[in-house]
């Protein structure tokens, strides 16, 4: 299963997760006109595993989570549901391994459009594709 699809289906398929943001998980590319809370996510680089024979699996990918809120309690609470999912997956079945990098946060927007709170993890994600 390629990485973004099982991103997305391990986000989607999580009660703590689809209890605070529903069905708002999607592509970094698709329509960003969603209601709040949502997740956003995007596969920032892969870089095959290299050895003397070529390359084999696993493939490591760097993947970006981007929480959006109204409150920073909600993008916190979002924010630790993720990490709940990817944080520390370790899935012999479709081996899958995750490395939680780091997180920063920062209010987004001015009065006028409402301020909300972003915030965006920072994934390394091995999977043997």
């Amino acid at each position: 299963m390629p990485i973004d699809t099982e991103i997305h289906t391990r986000l989607t398929s999580d009660d703590v997760v689809t209890t605070l943001v529903g069905s708002r998980v999607r592509p970094y590319d698709e329509e960003r006109n969603t209601a709040l809370p949502c997740i956003t996510y995007a596969v920032t680089s892969t870089t095959p595993t290299m050895t003397t024979d070529g390359i084999c699996p696993p493939t490591r990918h760097e993947v970006s989570i981007q929480v959006d809120a109204y409150t920073k309690a909600n993008a916190d609470a979002v924010a630790a549901a993720v990490r709940g999912v990817l944080g520390s997956v370790v899935d012999d079945g479709l081996v899958l391994s995750s490395l939680w990098q780091g997180q920063e946060g920062e209010p987004v927007g001015g009065e006028e459009e409402g301020e909300t709170f972003r915030l965006v993890q920072t994934y390394s994600v091995w999977l043997d594709e």
